[in-house]
Formats: structure tokens, sequence, C-alpha cells
């Protein structure tokens, strides 16, 4: 399209002041809001990692609770009987 002169741009590339300064303010805004979900998202994963183990830790802790608690009933049955079979054998313990 050929423009005289004297007449008016049809179309400008040049922005407002204001308009460039909201620009960079939303983009900043965005860049700000990408780095906070990052951070909170790889926290959040970490806990989420964390959890997993200690799940795992837990049920292995309550497999070995269980194996005490057998162990310890089974050394108190130990007790009993050598204190009978002493008792049967006369000896004082």
């Amino acid at each position: 399209m050929i423009i005289p002169e004297g007449g008016e741009k049809v179309f400008s590339r040049n922005i407002s002041t204001r308009l460039f300064k909201l620009i960079l303010v939303l983009a900043s805004i965005w860049f700000i809001f990408l780095v906070c979900v990052t951070v909170i998202y790889t926290r959040l994963s970490v806990q989420a990692s964390k959890s997993a183990m200690l799940q795992d830790e837990n049920q292995k802790l309550r497999e070995y609770f269980t194996r005490v608690i057998d162990i310890e009933q089974s050394f108190k049955r130990n007790q009993e009987l050598t204190a009978r079979l002493a008792q049967m054998a006369g000896v004082d313990l």
C-alpha cells in the first residue's frame, strides 16, 4: 500500500510506554509464579519420596518389633522352665 507523505500511518509498530511496562510487569509476575511453583513442587516431591521411604521403614520396624516380642516371650518361657526344672531337682537358684 502506498501512503502519501502527509497521510496517517495505517499500522504502527511503536507501542506506548505504559503498554511496554505492563508487558514487562506481567512477564515478571509470570516468571516469579513459575519459580514459586517449581520450588513448591520440588519440596512436595521430596516429601512424597520421604513418605514412601518412611512407610517402608515403618513396616520393617513393625516386623522387627514382632520378632523382639516373640524372642522376649521365648526368653520368659525358658526362665520359667529353668525355674521349674531347678525346683524339681531341688537346686536353689
